[in-house]
């Protein structure tokens, strides 16, 4: 049994050339000293490789495994190998851009990016890892089109439900734009209004705040009337036909009296049985 799992886990090595051969080998040396956190170490080798070959160097941070389910570049498995509670150095992340710029843009076997990684919250044997703003900021900045910011991004975001990094994304123009881009027939604020947190009796801050900034949006794009009044009742009358279920979130809060006022409660009943 042990062989038969080790046998159809293994990646195809036989079918790699000399050259596939030797990016492996060095692969899985940088593998196993990320599992360790020792990211000095994972400089020392990528180093070592450019001083000697820079075009081979080239090739094993941007080398996809032949192996339908390994496939990803070195700055994917730097994001996710590294342990849960601790980033990877800055001074790795731009030696991996230096040697590879367009290696920000490459996609992995599940069309996942760089950026996806280190902004979506994934659960890896059980625990929760995400990567810090910092990490963020230095792959967008990495990424002079922008072109990285995508809806998918947004959505990963959604899902985060951190408002410090969706305000950063939406600092772009580029992150505007994608807002009401469907994903699968949905926009990220569908999937945000659909999944949301109510922290006390009140819809959480997160929300709140990606409602309104969306209501913006819409207004600038003209895809629809600015709102008759500036608080969240009226940004949620504004985005009722995105939202998963306007009148429910809007019973919410109506709850909370610092959410709406009083122009909201007429202009709210009107729209329920077109934004419901």
């Amino acid at each position: 049994m042990e062989k038969y799992f080790n046998n159809f886990y293994e990646p195809p090595i036989a079918h790699y050339s000399q050259q596939d051969r030797t990016i492996l080998q060095i692969r899985c040396h940088i593998g196993s000293l990320l599992t360790k956190g020792d990211f000095s170490g994972v400089e020392g080798v990528l180093r070592g490789v450019l001083f000697s070959d820079k075009e081979l160097c080239v090739e094993v941070v941007t080398w996809e495994s032949l192996w339908e389910q390994d496939r990803g570049t070195l700055l994917h498995e730097v994001l996710t190998k590294s342990p849960r509670d601790n980033d990877p150095p800055e001074s790795l992340l731009r030696l991996l851009l230096d040697i590879a710029p367009d290696v920000i843009y490459a996609r992995d076997v599940a069309n996942f990016s760089p950026l996806h990684f280190a902004i979506h919250q994934f659960v890896l044997w059980g625990t929760p890892i995400k990567r810090s703003l910092d990490i963020i900021k230095m792959l967008v900045d990495a990424d002079t089109s922008r072109s990285t910011i995508s809806s998918d991004i947004i959505k990963s975001a959604v899902w985060r439900k951190e408002e410090e990094v969706m305000r950063y994304l939406l600092s772009f123009e580029k992150g505007r734009s994608v807002l009401f881009t469907e994903n699968r027939c949905k926009t990220p604020l569908y999937y945000a209004s659909r999944d949301f947190d109510v922290e006390e009796g009140k819809l959480s801050s997160f929300l709140q705040f990606f409602i309104k900034s969306c209501a913006q949006e819409l207004v600038k794009q003209q895809k629809a009337e600015p709102p008759k009044c500036s608080c969240l009742i009226g940004a949620i009358n504004c985005c009722g036909n995105y939202l998963h279920d306007a009148i429910l979130l809007r019973s919410i809060a109506k709850k909370d009296k610092t959410l709406c006022c009083s122009d909201s409660s007429s202009s709210s009943s009107s729209s329920d049985d077109s934004n419901g």
